[in-house]
């Protein structure tokens, strides 16, 4: 069993990643990169041939939270992310869209400052971030631009039924996917 796709190495490897979730994202992939090609010669160099063995390699590497707190040696602090970092995009990405049919300045100003914290907070991924503000902000200006056209060419209904769910429900698919995301990564 010279397996390092294992379900202790996994296992092992998420509290690694779960423990280094203050880390930037950079180090803390070279991380658990490291720590993987580390247990796979490990693994490689030994006869393993039952969990015991397998846990017997994961103990001499230490605890996940030693590991990392040897990772944290020569890293700048980071800042806490607190409640509202946390929530702050979750609530304000999709109020804006539902806030752009009662007032514009209040939708912009929720988008804003959603987006702003958004990208400020450091538990979400690049790719999250992209996905949570290309999300918050092509939904209401697909709304504007449904608005503009019913204005000029006479009544859409359908259009804008579909526009309105459309403004409501992808702000609150993207909350729901950076909360998931956000969760895992900070679990």
């Amino acid at each position: 069993m010279k397996d390092p796709d294992h379900p202790l190495v996994a296992t092992y490897l998420e509290a690694v990643a779960r423990e280094a979730a203050g880390l930037s994202p950079e180090r803390r992939d070279e991380l658990i990169a490291d720590l993987r090609e580390h247990i796979e010669v490990a693994l490689a160099e030994m006869p393993v041939d039952d969990e015991a063995d397998v846990a017997a390699v994961l103990d001499r590497l230490g605890s996940p939270g030693d590991i990392v707190t040897t990772a944290w040696e020569g890293e700048p602090a980071a800042a806490p992310v607190g409640k509202w970092h946390r929530f702050g995009p979750l609530i304000l990405l999709p109020a804006a869209g539902l806030l752009a049919a009662v007032n514009v300045v209040l939708s912009l100003l929720a988008l804003a400052a959603g987006v702003m914290l958004l990208w400020t907070a450091p538990h979400w991924s690049r790719r999250d971030k992209i996905i949570g503000a290309a999300v918050a902000v092509l939904a209401p200006m697909s709304a504007a631009v449904v608005a503009l056209t019913s204005a000029t060419y006479g009544r859409l209904g359908p259009a804008l039924l579909f526009t309105v769910v459309a403004v409501t429900l992808l702000p609150v698919g993207a909350s729901v996917h950076l909360f998931r995301s956000g969760r895992r990564v900070s679990a």
